[in-house]
């Protein structure tokens, strides 16, 4: 499974957290009438959560866990109260009667709000992130980026060691929990309170968040195409399905660049993987999607591939052939018909005795156009894919 790591700023707030098994991002009312390129990126994150992944709060250097998400009337989240996805500016009194969940004078902030429930426990002793970080070092990818963020989602390898670390420093919690080692949750009572309050319209219809922001078929933004190619995927849109494949991990924003300051991290705009059938965790594919609002240009070729270079190291153990890759636009410029093909073109040696020599140029470049009719995005394979 995936995990969440979820920031608090204040460790008190950690205790009410995990007693109503319920989180929600803190978001302010928008300055105009459309969200910053952040709040749309965190609702992405929340597009791919799915029950069972993991859970954990950080605070203060420390980790806390272990907690996972879990469904209330079939949605691991929903919107906090009607209407909360648009970017409108709220105050209290005007969403306090259709609350799901009240966190105070403050929860018009609350706009969205996912459930979860201790796995097994969460414990009151949490792990430093610098302990966290040597337990296991190759495996931890994206924490070593948990900066300037509401929270951050890591894949399964890197959720494992995360869970491993926090069990082995709680062992005596896990063997014997009580309350001087383990938080107390009423999380049952709460989550039966919000199902009997839920209606049609908590859940989240994205596109009341994509319609007021297209002209012509095209996204004022990547990230707003992101997340609707998330969502689509997620919900297993028949058509999206059948282009770009059925996906058991979805995440996007994924760093793809050695360590160094978070202001000049690369990021794949969409990164999945998908298991060998009845195989897991055996990973038989990976996915990488770069996203362009509006006309592609041979350079945002190049880029797509710094990706799957990236992918090809740090994932697939130099295997070009697990990987599948897409470039998504509105549009695309003729100079990519000049030189794709040399781009684009691997070759690499595949296994060691024997070698056998292989070439990969697995691209397909896709354009989309956003439907208001359906409420969804159109997509259709570009002519001058590669043959």
């Amino acid at each position: 499974m995936a995990g969440y790591v979820f920031l608090l700023n204040d460790i008190n707030n950690l205790a009410q957290r995990i007693d109503s098994g319920t989180y929600s991002t803190i978001i302010n009312n928008p300055s105009s009438n459309y969200w910053s390129t952040a709040i749309e990126s965190t609702v992405g994150d929340y597009l791919t959560m799915n029950q069972g992944d993991n859970i954990y709060f950080f605070s203060k250097r420390k980790i806390y866990g272990i907690g996972e998400l879990t469904r209330i009337h079939d949605f691991v989240f929903l919107q906090n109260f009607p209407d909360a996805i648009q970017p409108n500016e709220y105050q209290y009194e005007d969403v306090v009667d259709d609350l799901l969940f009240n966190f105070g004078e403050e929860s018009f902030k609350n706009r969205l709000i996912c459930f979860f429930r201790p796995a097994p426990h969460f414990f009151r002793d949490g792990v430093d992130m610098d302990d966290v970080l040597m337990s296991d070092p190759s495996k931890f990818k994206m924490l070593r980026f948990i900066q300037n963020v509401s929270f951050i989602k890591v894949d399964d390898e890197e959720n494992q060691a995360l869970k491993n670390i926090i069990l082995k420093r709680n062992i005596e919690a896990v063997v014997n929990p009580n309350e001087a080692n383990t938080h107390n949750s009423g999380f049952e009572n709460i989550h039966e309170e919000i199902n009997q309050r839920i209606t049609n319209n908590h859940s989240l219809n994205l596109s009341e968040l994509l319609n007021p922001f297209v002209h012509e078929g095209k996204l004022r933004h990547e990230m707003l195409v992101e997340i609707a190619i998330l969502d689509q995927i997620q919900n297993s849109d028949h058509e999206t399905i059948e282009l770009f494949g059925q996906w058991d991990y979805l995440s996007h924003q994924v760093a793809a660049s050695p360590f160094k300051p978070v202001a000049y991290i690369d990021k794949i705009d969409i990164f999945g993987f998908k298991y060998l059938e009845n195989l897991y965790p055996t990973i038989e594919k990976y996915l990488v999607i770069e996203v362009k609002k509006g006309e592609a240009t041979i350079e945002d070729v190049a880029q797509l591939m710094k990706y799957i270079d990236w992918v090809k190291n740090e994932y697939s153990s130099g295997d070009y052939s697990l990987i599948r890759s897409f470039l998504v636009a509105n549009s695309f410029n003729q100079n990519i018909n000049q030189s794709i093909d040399e781009i684009i073109l691997r070759n690499f040696i595949y296994g060691s005795r024997p070698s056998i020599p292989k070439t990969w140029n697995d691209v397909t470049l896709v354009s989309y156009n956003y439907n208001q009719d359906i409420g969804k995005l159109n997509f259709a394979i570009h002519e001058i894919a590669i043959q």
